[in-house]
């Protein structure tokens, strides 16, 4: 395998799971958002509108009976307030939470007129029966009251456990994220802990291998020692070279070698040869120091013979000369 396919495969095995690791925190981040989302817009608001229908309930009884208790008829006007006060929250929390149908809200709204009619009722009776026929009254608008109370308080109880439900959904889509978070870092330094690894043993082990034999070859003058690539296909590639170049070398190293063995026997024939011929030189000059000496010699010879010509010419002449006197004389 190639340290391209291996390098650019860990970079894709690495990247696929990354992003699939990005998108599920995505998609776990929109859940939670969405979980907060409707914990802000829903559930907590449908609480607080559950307790200004409790606050309005204990209101309309409050201010009733001050009526009663004071006389004073303006209370009446407070009273209607809270009861449309009352009317407003439970249209808004039907508004919210309408759609589960966790309760019949035209019962509760009819439940609390008829509670509303029994506060005036009993307020009426207090002023105009006194007490005894303001008390007969009072009980059943108590008891109202009292079921009216409990039916908006199962409301908030159930705003309050939506609410602790979307927490508690919150806190374990929190807790996946940071476990899958923990998972995804695990998991990236086991990857890169892996393509280190492969990377020191794919390239970095068979650099190191091809450096040590270029060494050991070069420090032993070894030219025939080949060169191992490993198994990654461009350092079988760049041994396969290298050898190839080694090789080179040395074929010309031998060539070299028998080219200087050549020369060398050449050089040795021609000292040789300068030897004798400078042995022939000195016997030729002996020779000629012996030839200058002989025709130093024969020159000498011939002077003396020329003399002795003349001298015999000469003699001749004067035999000829005596002749030819004796030849006149007789």
């Amino acid at each position: 395998m190639s340290l391209r396919v291996r390098f650019y495969g860990g970079l894709t095995i690495l990247a696929v799971i990354t992003s699939l690791t990005a998108l599920y925190h995505l998609y776990e981040i929109r859940s939670i958002r969405a979980e907060l989302q409707e914990v802000q817009e829903d559930a907590i608001p449908s609480v607080v509108v559950a307790d200004r229908m409790a606050v309005a309930t204990i209101q309309v009884q409050q201010w009733l009976t001050d009526v009663s208790v004071t006389g004073d008829r303006s209370g009446y006007a407070d009273a209607e307030a809270a009861r449309t006060e009352f009317k407003t929250a439970l249209a808004e929390f039907r508004k919210l939470r309408g759609n589960e149908k966790l309760m019949d809200f035209d019962a509760l709204q009819k439940e609390f007129d008829r509670y509303y009619d029994l506060g005036a009722e009993m307020t009426e009776a207090y002023l105009t029966q006194g007490q005894a026929g303001g008390n007969r009254s009072m009980r059943r608008f108590d008891a109202q009251a009292e079921s009216i109370t409990d039916r908006v308080s199962k409301l908030r109880t159930q705003s309050l456990s939506h609410v602790n439900a979307s927490s508690t959904d919150i806190k374990k889509s929190v807790a996946i994220a940071w476990y899958s978070n923990m998972i995804q870092l695990v998991i990236t330094l086991i990857l890169v802990l892996a393509a280190a690894i492969g990377m020191y043993r794919g390239f970095i082990l068979p650099v190191y291998a091809l450096r040590d034999g270029l060494r050991t070859a070069l420090q032993e003058n070894d030219l025939g020692a080949r060169i191992s690539g490993g198994n990654a296909e461009e350092m079988r590639q760049i041994a396969s070279w290298v050898n190839a170049f080694m090789e080179s070398v040395s074929f010309l190293v031998l060539q070299v070698k028998e080219q200087s063995v050549l020369v060398q026997s050449q050089t040795n024939d021609l000292e040789q040869s300068s030897s004798r011929l400078s042995t022939e030189a000195e016997h030729l000059a002996a020779s000629t120091e012996e030839g200058s000496a002989a025709l130093e010699e024969l020159s000498a010879a011939a002077e003396n013979v020329g003399e002795r010509a003349e001298r015999l010419a000469l003699v001749s002449k004067r035999i000829e000369e005596n002749v030819r006197n004796l030849g006149k004389s007789i």
